[in-house]
């Protein structure tokens, strides 16, 4: 058992794609669907560095690599149609795990909360298709901060909203720039990775490494 992790701890502060919903490898599909369907070939490494990164990152990256003009509008919105289509038959597919961690941290009297660097009508959308919502103190998207991760903006609203030290918070992230937003917040941090795996300069700023989210019960 590992919940010793959530020792001093007052909120938990998760992210949303690819640590509560199983949806990384369902946008990457997407991304990928969308890129061929309009006769696009992108690297698969361009499309993992996008992981984590808010809506005006991830546009600003594409561009750099298929120019200015390309037309990020139209793939975006392929994308979305085929992410959307899957969710409307399927729901969105949450992590193993991830019930249960809420049920032992709502057991610790320990606060909960979503912080996403996806807008806030896709968010809302996945969450709502999750039945996940009551589950969770406060949900905070990446269209609510100027900056997005790897900046800590996001992490230090999450906490100031709910009156909780930095010091007392706890982040899970899949992603590198997810783990590097919750040290530059000054919080303690567990990566699950789930696409992207660390490397030895990530490493060092994980506090805690697991494999899934079952190895915190």
């Amino acid at each position: 058992m590992n919940n010793y992790v959530f020792q001093n701890i007052e909120l938990v502060i998760f992210d949303m794609d690819g640590t509560i919903f199983d949806t990384e490898r369902l946008g990457f599909k997407g991304w990928q669907h969308a890129f061929a369907y309009f006769d696009y070939d992108v690297p698969i490494e361009i499309l993992k560095k996008k992981i984590g990164l808010n809506s005006k990152d991830s546009k600003n990256l594409i561009q750099q690599y298929m120019g200015s003009d390309f037309d990020y509008t139209s793939i975006k919105e392929e994308k979305r149609n085929f992410v959307r289509n899957y969710i409307d038959i399927n729901g969105t597919p949450i992590k193993s795990g991830i019930i249960s961690v809420l049920d032992l941290l709502d057991l610790l009297g320990i606060k909960k909360a979503i912080a996403t660097s996806r807008g806030h009508t896709m968010a809302n959308y996945y969450i709502d298709k999750s039945n996940l919502r009551d589950r969770f103190d406060l949900i905070v998207t990446g269209d609510m901060v100027n900056k997005g991760k790897p900046n800590p903006d996001i992490f230090l609203k999450t906490s100031e909203i709910l009156n909780v030290s930095n010091d007392k918070c706890l982040v899970i992230e899949d992603s590198p720039n997810g783990i590097e937003a919750g040290k530059r917040a000054c919080m303690t941090t567990i990566m699950i990775p789930d696409l992207i795996k660390p490397n030895s300069i990530l490493m060092k700023k994980v506090d805690y490494l697991f494999d899934s989210l079952n190895d915190l019960l």
